[in-house]
């Protein structure tokens, strides 16, 4: 495993712009922004998932604890690539429940797996809160019956996912 490569291709994800499908990671400490990680097909997306993750998420880069990560993320995803029935959403879900086994490593977790379409018109609740804090910052005001972006809104709408997130 070298996690120079690794560090490098989740930078080129990070920093690459909008891509068809992203995941995004928010540091629960809030001490650094959290962001999306672009990719251009949902194979390359699970890829990353399967490969890279753990060296972002695993705070103590321990290989041991690498590479535990990373087998049990792997039988996550192999799982949904051979059921090819489940969402986004019921990866996300898959995923955070196995990240509780980790929850002393980390203070990154995956509040997010979709696409740039369901992030502008999707109806899951992290797809509406994000749409909501693109539109009202952290405000309460709105709640979270955010409707999906519209067409004079995308130019803004990509760059606000391009970049950093202080906080949903």
């Amino acid at each position: 495993m070298d996690t120079d490569e690794i560090n490098e291709r989740l930078e080129d994800a990070r920093t690459s712009g909008v891509g068809h499908y992203c995941f995004y990671v928010e540091d629960k400490a809030g001490i650094s922004p959290s962001n999306f990680y672009w990719y251009g097909s949902e194979k390359e997306l699970l890829n990353a998932l399967a490969e890279d993750i753990g060296c972002l998420l695993i705070e103590k880069k321990n290989l041991k604890e690498i590479k535990a990560f990373n087998e049990e993320m792997t039988a996550i995803v192999d799982s949904v690539k051979r059921k090819r029935t489940e969402s986004f959403f019921e990866l996300q879900k898959r995923i955070s429940v196995m990240l509780q086994d980790f929850k002393d490593l980390t203070l990154l977790e995956i509040n997010y797996i979709g696409s740039y379409d369901l992030l502008v018109s999707g109806t899951e609740i992290m797809e509406r809160v994000i749409r909501n804090n693109f539109r009202y910052g952290n405000s309460d005001e709105q709640k979270i019956k955010s409707p999906p972006i519209k067409e004079h809104e995308i130019d803004e709408f990509n760059e606000y996912i391009s970049n950093p997130i202080e906080s949903l």
